[in-house]
This record gives structure tokens, sequence and C-alpha cells, in this order.
């Protein structure tokens, strides 16, 4: 489930939700409800700026739960992701 990935992203990234909230430009209360099954629908608007705060997630793992969470892990942020780590993550997504 999306609301599940984003958890898993806060929790990995040790981001609290009152942060990602108040980034975000919500309340609290309005990403707890966002974070609930019933509730998810309204993540997608914020995933592309999820994705921007983090650029070694995995654009596929977040929107669809498919392939590594995290694509280029070990390498350095201010270098760039070689070729060979974007393929294992590609293949790993077509299997």
């Amino acid at each position: 489930m999306l609301c599940d990935r984003v958890l898993k992203v806060l929790t990995n990234l040790g981001l609290p939700k009152s942060k990602c909230a108040q980034e975000l430009g919500i309340t609290h209360k309005t990403l707890s409800g966002y974070l609930k099954p019933e509730g998810q629908h309204n993540l997608w608007q914020y995933l592309p700026t999820i994705l921007e705060w983090y650029p070694r997630l995995s654009r596929q793992w977040l929107y669809f739960g498919e392939g590594p969470m995290f694509i280029g892990m070990g390498v350095p942020l201010d270098q760039p992701v070689p070729p060979q780590a974007i393929m294992r993550a590609a293949e790993i997504m077509a299997a």
C-alpha cells in the first residue's frame, strides 16, 4: 500500500512525521490521516516532492512497490549513481 511505503521512507530516513508534514505544508494530523489506508489517495500529489528530497529513492518502488527502495546505496551523494547500479535496479524491477 502507498501509505505503508511512505511510512517506510520516513522511518528508514529518520524523518519524523511532524517534520515531513511541516515541509509538505500540511498539519501533522492531516499527514497522519493520509498515512492510513482510507486517506492514502491524498498522498499521490506529494510523491514528486518526496522524490526531490531523496534522489536515491526509487520512483518505481515509491509509486508501485516494485524493485529496490533505494538506488545507488553506498555511493556518496555528491557522485552520480553508476550505470551498473541503475541497470541492476532495472533488472530487479523487471523480474
